[in-house]
């Protein structure tokens, strides 16, 4: 398992290693703003997901005991991450809505999963190890067990993808 340091410490290099200083990106936002980007992020463009993305990451594993909200809109950004929408939940839909709403979810999953998929081809090798070890890390932490399943179903892909195994889609 890797430590929190450690995945801090490699979502700021491998992200700062594409809009450092020499960008002139420098302002981190604070946690509120960070808490209130979750439920956003999938209307960032792509240059401002790599800025913004390591550090709603590195906010999420901070202990914000003074924050009652501190929790809040966590499944946008894990369903974010879920690049090939590993999840069967969709079959639910299925037993209970019957056979018309499975196809049109399983329409709107091939969609979600083409679109992050090239949303998400522009990351470096780095970038998706360093997504990689904070997925492994958060899907072992308290705080995230409602997501756990989800983000251990997702892991292969960004554990390929920093490995270089899986190519870009």
């Amino acid at each position: 398992m890797v430590s929190k340091q450690k995945v801090l410490r490699s979502l700021k290099s491998a992200f700062d290693q594409i809009h450092g200083p020499a960008r002139g990106v420098s302002d981190t936002l604070t946690h509120a703003e960070l808490r209130d980007l979750r439920s956003n992020i999938a209307l960032l463009r792509f240059e401002d997901l790599q800025i913004r993305l390591p550090q709603v990451l590195s906010d999420l594993l901070e202990d914000h005991a003074d924050d009652l909200f501190d929790q809040k809109d966590i499944h946008y950004v894990v369903n974010h991450l879920d690049v090939l929408r590993c999840s069967s939940d969709d079959k639910l839909l299925k037993d209970y809505f019957g056979d018309e709403a499975y196809k049109q979810a399983l329409a709107e999953a091939d969609y979600t999963r083409d679109t992050l998929s090239k949303f998400y081809a522009g990351f470096t090798q780095s970038q998706c190890s360093a997504i990689s070890e904070w997925l492994e890390l958060a899907s072992s932490l308290k705080k995230f067990q409602d997501f756990s399943r989800q983000m251990k179903s997702t892991l292969p892909y960004w554990k390929a993808r920093g490995e270089g195994k899986c190519e870009k889609q």
